[in-house]
């Protein structure tokens, strides 16, 4: 039977295979992510997605929401996609705001795991040597960012994971017609169009991908005109989907697309958040990553895109890569869509025998080569634990808690410095705020006068604090108790060179007579 997505008896042969226990890890990994990385890396992440969705459920009033509502320039997909999700929840009697974001972090997850298996299928096809195909399903499943990346519920992170399904279903029957000019049925094509139009409506940007991948098949006749002509039709199909999507979202018709380059290139207002020049993303990989997991990846991504213009992969990333450095505003989430193709363009170089990789062979096969990888496989290990058992941001602890332990609602907190509990900047996050709080800000000095003037002037008041400094003096004020604190009391004891009192920590007091 001529399928387009592998069987499931070709995944059970994969899963049992020879590298089971590589894929057990990588699913690991991936719930482990699901579980415990909570939080937003991102303020899109959150402000425009969760608190969208959040206001089609009635949480959070309409001039709250980001200035990208107003200009209609951001995509309703995901909240439109996980809006009937939170409704079953809630005709089952689930409110529980972080079950409802777990899910989503699940589903991004799996997602993002299956996206890792056709891609395996895709490496065990296309590389040549059994130690390629190893490091491949090793680095796919366990480099550390992989999993903590797929269980973002960013646009970059899902419409990624989506386009990447919809690439290697593609690439995978080219490559086993051995490149030749690959038909696919008109409903094959349909739904592979279908996917990259979707994966285009979470994140624009991979408009870029579609557009390249489409032309490497043209160009170079690896599939079909008939087929891409179908492939093109499904994707034009999933916009069309999207504008009507978006509809529900705005209450009327728009273009969201071309609002969002609109306001971004036209009238330069992803400039507002900083600019970099067109070596960013290599200054910002040198200084920010791991070097011994890094530095290998990029050279060997400039190395195979020198060396290997013509091959789908180049084709796919570089084009992206190239237009994001162009780009003055730079992030490196914008690059996640391409971050997991990474260990396949270095592992891809290996195909050729010269000089270089033959020496580069012989060393990693003599015993200090050896124990260099087991020194980076160690580190990345650690990291991997540490991406996917760590909250992103450590204040869905206190919201959690706010939530559960809390026995009386919030009326008014007193805030500490700048920096309120249930926001960011002048952005409001109605989502996690059950208790709709009047927040009444205090100033850092003189605080010790200040508790004793609302002490005197109220029976009793919650002030919270985000700055370690503040936490210490609310802790030696005998009127006030503590409630919580974000981290545990026992880290308090290791304050070496008072460094508690220059961090973040947020901490929740009950000041009374």
């Amino acid at each position: 039977m001529d399928r387009i997505f592998p069987s499931y008896k070709e995944l059970k042969s994969l899963l049992l295979g020879q590298y089971k226990k590589w894929f057990l890890l990588g699913i690991l990994f991936h719930l482990l992510a699901a579980i415990f990385s909570e939080g937003f890396l991102q303020y899109d992440e959150h402000f425009e997605i969760i608190e969208f969705l959040s206001f089609k459920l009635g949480i959070t009033p309409e001039a709250d929401l980001t200035m990208e509502y107003g200009e209609t320039m951001r995509p309703w997909i995901q909240p439109f996609l996980y809006y009937p999700l939170v409704k079953f929840f809630q005709t089952i009697g689930i409110e529980n705001r972080f079950l409802w974001v777990f899910s989503f972090r699940f589903i991004s997850a799996l997602l993002g795991f299956y996206s890792i298996l056709l891609l395996s299928l895709y490496s065990l096809e296309t590389l040549k040597n059994e130690w390629q195909k190893k490091w491949a399903i090793i680095s796919l499943n366990l480099l550390w960012f992989i999993p903590f990346v797929h269980a973002r519920t960013s646009c970059e992170a899902v419409g990624g994971s989506i386009f990447a399904i919809a690439f290697t279903v593609m690439a995978l029957k080219v490559v086993r017609n051995k490149y030749q000019a690959t038909s696919f049925k008109v409903s094959q094509s349909l739904i592979i169009g279908l996917l990259m139009g979707m994966a285009f409506n979470m994140r624009y940007h991979i408009g870029f991908m579609i557009l390249f991948v489409t032309l490497w098949a043209l160009l170079f006749k690896r599939v079909k005109v008939k087929s891409v002509f179908f492939i093109c039709l499904g994707v034009l199909a999933a916009i069309g989907v999207g504008i009507c999507i978006d509809y529900w979202g705005y209450g009327k018709w728009t273009l969201a697309p071309y609002w969002y380059f609109h306001q971004n290139i036209t009238l330069n207002l992803a400039n507002k958040w900083g600019t970099s020049p067109w070596w960013g993303y290599f200054k910002y990989s040198l200084k920010k990553g791991v070097h011994p997991i890094t530095l290998p990846l990029l050279v060997g991504a400039l190395v195979f895109w020198a060396k290997k213009w013509k091959h789908e992969l180049t084709w796919l990333t570089l084009p992206f890569f190239f237009v994001h450095s162009y780009v003055a505003h730079k992030e490196m989430r914008f690059l996640f869509p391409i971050v997991v193709y990474s260990p396949l363009l270095l592992l891809f170089l290996f195909n050729e025998k010269n000089k270089i990789t033959s020496a580069l062979e012989k060393f990693f096969r003599g015993s200090f080569g050896r124990v260099l990888i087991k020194i980076v496989f160690v580190v990345n290990i650690v990291l991997i634990i540490q991406g996917s058992l760590r909250p992103v941001q450590s204040s869905v602890q206190f919201y959690k808690w706010t939530y559960k332990s809390l026995k009386e609602p919030l009326k008014k907190i007193h805030v500490v410095g700048d920096l309120k509990p249930y926001g960011i900047a002048a952005l409001n996050m109605n989502f996690y705020n059950f208790h709709y709080p009047e927040e009444v800000f205090i100033k850092e000095e003189g605080l010790s006068s200040e508790i004793e003037r609302l002490v005197s002037e109220n029976t009793s008041s919650w002030v919270f604090a985000s700055r370690g400094k503040n936490y210490f003096k609310l802790s030696e004020n005998t009127k006030c108790q503590l409630y919580y604190l974000s981290i545990p009391k026992w880290m308090l004891n290791v304050n070496i060179g008072n460094w508690i009192s220059r961090s973040e920590l947020w901490s929740l007091f009950k000041c009374e007579k």
